[in-house]
């Protein structure tokens, strides 16, 4: 078959019997159209196959971003156990401060009442250590 028998004129459209091989001719304006409906759908099938990766990557990000969220939570978690550790840490520190202030209270007072009667000792012992010695 020889490219000018394919050439389609407008009294020859449709099913051709030529040599033996029956095709199908078309009207220049149909080939147009033709041609113009696959070029779309290649376009589309182009778009479609663009989306599906677009969509497919959007997916594999929201997956990191969840991965990131949970260690973030994770994180958190952890930092807030300390702070309550550390709460409980400092809660018993300032407990114990204020027994070791009242015992140093206690201490000063103490401290003061001995040297106190350590001054009157000392007075009655010098006094009667003069009284003897005289």
């Amino acid at each position: 078959m020889t490219a000018h028998l394919s050439i389609s004129q407008s009294d020859c459209k449709g099913l051709r019997l030529i040599n033996g091989d029956t095709i199908n001719l078309y009207d220049s304006t149909t080939v147009q159209k033709m041609n113009k409906t696959f070029n779309d759908l290649d376009l589309a099938l182009a778009l479609v196959k663009k989306y599906k990766d677009d969509i497919e990557d959007h997916v594999d990000y929201e997956k990191s971003l969840e991965e990131e969220n949970q260690h973030l939570f994770q994180q958190i978690d952890v930092k807030n156990r300390i702070n309550e550790e550390k709460t409980i840490q400092n809660n018993i520190l300032t407990s114990e401060n204020k027994k070791q202030g009242k015992k140093i209270k206690v201490l000063k007072k103490t401290r003061n009442l001995f040297g106190t009667i350590g001054v009157v000792v000392g007075g009655v012992i010098t006094y009667y250590g003069q009284k003897i010695i005289k």
